[in-house]
C-alpha cells in the first residue's frame, strides 16, 4: 500500500476568513440551522467522514432543506473578553475535525469553544460574520436560515 498526501497551503488564515467575511451579501450562501441537536458520542460514524449519513439526512428532512448541503466546518466572528476572535465548535460538539480546521487551530487562527444557537442567531442579527470552510471550497460567508420545526401531529 502506498499513501500520498498534499501539503496544506500556508495561506489559509485570518486573511482568508476576513476576506470571506468582507464579501458582498449578494454572494452569501444560505445555510439552514437545525435547532435539534444530533446525539454527540464517541460513535465513529459521527466522528469520521463516512458514507453513513442517516443522521444528517434526517436533519435535512426535518428542516425541509431541499438542496444538498456542503460538508463544511463553521467559524463565527465574536467578541470574547474585549477582543474579536474566530471561534469554531469543539469536536465534542458533534462535528468532523477537518484538515483545514486542525491547521487553523494549530496556527491559532481560530479558537475552539462552544457556539450556541443563541450565538448564531445573535451573529446573524447583528451582521457578525458566519463563515463555512473546508479544504475544497476554502472559506465562504453564509446567511443563516432558521426554519420552524413541525412537531408530531402538526400539519
Amino acid at each position: 500500500m502506498q499513501i500520498e498526501h498534499t501539503e496544506l497551503s500556508k495561506t489559509f488564515g485570518y486573511d482568508l476568513l476576513d476576506a470571506a467575511a468582507a464579501t458582498d451579501d449578494s454572494t452569501f450562501l444560505n445555510v439552514v440551522l437545525d435547532i435539534e441537536p444530533i446525539p454527540c458520542s464517541d460513535d465513529p460514524f459521527l466522528l469520521h467522514k463516512t458514507t453513513r449519513r442517516e443522521v444528517y439526512e434526517t436533519a435535512r428532512k426535518r428542516t425541509e432543506c431541499d438542496w444538498h448541503p456542503d460538508i463544511a466546518n463553521i467559524a463565527v466572528r465574536m467578541k470574547v473578553d474585549d477582543r474579536w476572535i474566530w471561534r469554531t465548535p469543539r469536536l465534542d460538539c458533534g462535528l468532523l475535525a477537518g484538515t483545514f480546521r486542525r491547521q487553523m487551530i494549530e496556527e491559532k487562527q481560530v479558537e475552539e469553544g462552544i457556539i450556541s444557537i443563541d450565538d448564531l442567531v445573535r451573529a446573524q442579527k447583528h451582521g457578525d460574520p458566519i463563515i463555512c470552510f473546508n479544504s475544497v471550497r476554502k472559506a465562504y460567508r453564509v446567511r443563516l436560515l432558521i426554519r420552524e420545526h413541525k412537531t408530531e401531529g402538526q400539519v
